[in-house]
C-alpha cells in the first residue's frame, strides 16, 4: 500500500497504482514523478589511519600517508571528478599523498559527470608513534636452506601491543604470500625453504594510539646448500700418501647448478680424525702416519653462504711393528749382551727380513758390522762387548700384505769409571796443638786406559779419611769424566808418628783392578813444641821422605 523505491537515474518516471476490490471491481490512476540528480556523498580513505567518526581521522604524524576520495559514494555511478584543499593548496586526483605534522582540516568537493556535486570537510590529527625495526638484519639477508633464524621486532620509541609479519616470495615473476599474520607475537621463525627469493615486512601496532608503525621491510635470498663429496682409493696402508679428491662436489647459484661457480665460490676444508688439515684445495694428499680405523671429514662451504658437510670412514692396512728388547739396556765394555727381536701385525703374520748390528766406538770408527737375513718372526743373539761407544741396530718388517716398516735403534755402550787418589798431602806445622791440614784430590781420569774401555762416564761414590786407622770423616763425590775434586780436612796434631789414609768407594765398581790408586796413606812424626825448630839430622830426612811417597795400592771393598 506505501511502497519505497529509489530511482537510479535522474528522468520523468511514471507511476500507476491500480486498486481491486472484493467484487472484483478496478480502477487505476497515473502520476508523473521528475527525478533529479542526487549529488555525491565525499567520503575519504586513509590506509594508515583511523576513522574516530565525525569526519575526524587519526594518522601517524610526520609519515607521508595516502588519502583516497574513491569510497566516495554517488547513486548513479557516474565519473566523478575530485578537488581537494588543504591548507589553502589546492589539488585534484582519485587520492593524494602528504604529510601531517599539526592538527589539519582538509577539504573534498566532488563533483559527478551530470554536474552534481557536494563538499565535505574533514579534521586530520596526527600523533607521533614508534617505529619498529628488526634485530641484526643485515646478517639474515643471504641464509641457506633450512638454516634456523627467528626474526625479533625491536620497537623504538614507544611500546606496540600487536604486530603484523607479512612474508611474499617472489619465483620468476610470480609471487606467493606465504604469511599474513597479526597476533602478539615480537618474533618470527623464518620458514628457510626452499630456495628463492622471500620479501619480509613487519609493522606493529602503538599501544597508546592504536595506530600501526611503518612497515619494515627487507629482502631475503635463501640459497641452496651445496653439494660435498670425496672420492679415493680404499686400498689405503700406513706409511703411504693418499689423495683426497673432492672435484665432484659443486655449489647453486641461483637456485641452480653452477659448474662454473664450483672452483670461483666453494672453499674447502678437511679433517682427518677431528685434527683439520693443512690447505683448503678441492684435492688434497695426506700422510696415513698410523694404520686402523680413520675418519675423514670434508665442509664445503659456498659462497654467499651454504654449507655441506661429507664424512666417512676407511680402514689403513698397519705395518708391521717389532718389540726389540736388549739386555742390558746400556752395556759396559766385557759385558755379554742380548738382543731378542720379534715381528708383529695386526692384521697377519710378520717375519724379520733382516736385522743389522753396526758397532762403533767411542771416536766413530766402525768396528764391526753383523746382519742376519730371514729370521722368521723371532730372533736372539748374545754376544760380548768390545768397544765403548756405540751400536745401531736397523731391522726391516714386512707382513703378508706386502707392508714394510724398518726401524733402527742406538745403544750406547758404556765404559766405567775410572776414579783414582791422585794425591794425599798434610799441610801445616808438624807440632803438636798446631793445625794439620789434610788435602787429597780424587781424579776421575786415567790417560793410560782411555782408549780403551774409558768414555765418560760420571763417577759416583764416598770416600774416607782415617787417622791411625780410624775413620774421623766421610764424603759423597760426583765427579764428571776427566775432572778431579779435592776434599779437605782439618786435624790438630798431637805427638808422635801418625797414619793417614785415604780410601775411596766407586758405586759402579771398576772392571779394571790394577790401573789406579783407589787407596793412598801417609805418616808424620808430630813433636814437642819447644819454640824452636829442631834441625833434622839426615837419616830422619830420608825415613820421613819414603815415607811421604809411599803409596799402598790397594781396591776398596
Amino acid at each position: 500500500q506505501n511502497p519505497d523505491y529509489q530511482f537510479d537515474l535522474p528522468g520523468t518516471y511514471y507511476v500507476t497504482l491500480s486498486v481491486t476490490d472484493d467484487q472484483e471491481g478496478t480502477n487505476s490512476t497515473t502520476l508523473a514523478i521528475e527525478v533529479k540528480n542526487a549529488p555525491p556523498t565525499p567520503k575519504i580513505r586513509i590506509t594508515d589511519g583511523i576513522n574516530l567518526g565525525d569526519h575526524r581521522w587519526s594518522v601517524p604524524a610526520d609519515r607521508v600517508i595516502v588519502i583516497d576520495g574513491t569510497v566516495t559514494f554517488d547513486n548513479e555511478g557516474d565519473n566523478l571528478e575530485f578537488f581537494w584543499n588543504i591548507n589553502g593548496q589546492d589539488l585534484s586526483g582519485e587520492s593524494i599523498e602528504i604529510g601531517l605534522i599539526d592538527e589539519t582540516v582538509l577539504e573534498l568537493r566532488v563533483v559527478d559527470s551530470r554536474g552534481g556535486e557536494a563538499t565535505n570537510n574533514f579534521t586530520i590529527i596526527p600523533s607521533f608513534i614508534p617505529t619498529i625495526t628488526i634485530e641484526n638484519w643485515e646478517d639474515y639477508t643471504e641464509i641457506a636452506v633450512d638454516y634456523n633464524v627467528v626474526f625479533q621486532a625491536v620497537p623504538e620509541g614507544g611500546t606496540l601491543d600487536l604486530y603484523r609479519w607479512y612474508i611474499q616470495e617472489r619465483n620468476l615473476g610470480d609471487d606467493y604470500l606465504l604469511s599474513d599474520d597479526i597476533n602478539t607475537n615480537d618474533s618470527l621463525e623464518f620458514p628457510a625453504s626452499p630456495e628463492g627469493e622471500y620479501l619480509l615486512k613487519v609493522s606493529g601496532r602503538h599501544t597508546e594510539t592504536k595506530l600501526w608503525t611503518e612497515n619494515f621491510s627487507f629482502t631475503v635470498f635463501v640459497y641452496n646448500n651445496p653439494y660435498a663429496y670425496i672420492d679415493f682409493n680404499n686400498t689405503i696402508n700406513e706409511g703411504e700418501w693418499v689423495t683426497f679428491d673432492a672435484s665432484t662436489s659443486f655449489g647453486f647459484w641461483n637456485g641452480s647448478e653452477s659448474r662454473v661457480a664450483q672452483n670461483l665460490n666453494l672453499n674447502y676444508e678437511w679433517a682427518l680424525d677431528g685434527n683439520t688439515l693443512a690447505g683448503n684445495d678441492e684435492i688434497i694428499t695426506v700422510l696415513m702416519e698410523t694404520g686402523g680405523e680413520q675418519r675423514i671429514d670434508l665442509l664445503v662451504s659456498q659462497e654467499p653462504v651454504g654449507s655441506q658437510i661429507f664424512s666417512t670412514t676407511f680402514y689403513a692396512d698397519y705395518k708391521p711393528w717389532g718389540v726389540l728388547n736388549t739386555h742390558p739396556s746400556n752395556p759396559r765394555y766385557g759385558e755379554d749382551f742380548e738382543v731378542y727381536l720379534n715381528a708383529y701385525d695386526e692384521e697377519s703374520e710378520a717375519v724379520i727380513e733382516f736385522l743389522e748390528i753396526t758397532v762403533y766406538d767411542y771416536e766413530g770408527n766402525q768396528r764391526a758390522g753383523l746382519i742376519y737375513e730371514n729370521q722368521g718372526a723371532n730372533f736372539n743373539i748374545i754376544f760380548e762387548i768390545e768397544y765403548t761407544g756405540s751400536m745401531v741396530l736397523d731391522y726391516g718388517l714386512r707382513d703378508e700384505n706386502n707392508n714394510y716398516r724398518e726401524n733402527s735403534s742406538n745403544i750406547d755402550v758404556l765404559g766405567w769409571v775410572d776414579i783414582y787418589v791422585d794425591s794425599l798431602d798434610i799441610k801445616g806445622t808438624k807440632e803438636k796443638g798446631k793445625k794439620q791440614i789434610v788435602d787429597f784430590v780424587l781424579t776421575n781420569y786415567n790417560e793410560t786406559y782411555q782408549k780403551t774401555i774409558y768414555n765418560g762416564q760420571v763417577a759416583i761414590g764416598t770416600v774416607d779419611l782415617l787417622i791411625d786407622g780410624e775413620i774421623v770423616n766421610t764424603w759423597s763425590y760426583n765427579i764428571n769424566p776427566t775432572e778431579s775434586k779435592q776434599f779437605s780436612f782439618e786435624w790438630v796434631a798431637i805427638s808422635g808418628i801418625h797414619d793417614f789414609e785415604v780410601i775411596a768407594y766407586v758405586s759402579d765398581g771398576e772392571i779394571i783392578k790394577d790401573n789406579n790408586n783407589l787407596t793412598a796413606s801417609t805418616s808424620i812424626e808430630s813433636e814437642r813444641g819447644t819454640g824452636l825448630l829442631p834441625y833434622p839430622n839426615i837419616i830422619t830426612v830420608l825415613i820421613s821422605i819414603l815415607i811421604v811417597s809411599k803409596t799402598m795400592r790397594r781396591k776398596a771393598n
